[in-house]
């Protein structure tokens, strides 16, 4: 089980306790969907930089937009985002993630902290056990 079946777990938990839930999809899925090939291994750091801060951007007007939403259903509703604002750090060096914030003028706890009132940070079942997942 990963993060989607906790995610369903959750929606019904939250569902059989009265609340409309609102599911916010995967960004980067959704690109590769439409035909959006994401090889950063090709790109120029500038353009990591680049595409990094643009699906953060989208992220955020994503999540906005989702939020809207919710606010306009008029009942108790919960916004779940299947990743976040945060979650390109882990796709860059710590240098780049940097220099992206810099570039921006964000920060990782503003990020964090101006869009969610609450994240749960969810680790591989392949962290120490690559020998066992391929792709």
């Amino acid at each position: 089980a990963g993060k989607t079946t906790a995610m369903h777990h959750l929606r019904k938990h939250l569902e059989d306790k009265g609340f409309r839930v609102i599911l916010v999809p995967e960004l980067p899925t959704q690109l590769i969907h439409s035909g959006v090939m994401i090889m950063m291994k090709d790109f120029s750091l500038t353009d990591v930089i680049y595409f990094q801060c643009r699906l953060i951007e989208y992220q955020i007007a994503t999540e906005r937009y989702y939020m809207d939403i919710a606010r306009m259903n008029k009942v108790k509703t919960v916004v779940i985002c299947d990743r976040g604002v945060v979650d390109p750090r882990a796709y860059v060096t710590e240098d780049i993630y940097q220099s992206m914030l810099d570039l921006k003028g964000w920060t990782r706890c503003h990020l964090r902290d101006t869009h969610y009132d609450a994240v749960i940070f969810m680790e591989t079942a392949a962290c120490g056990a690559e020998d066992f997942y391929t792709l």
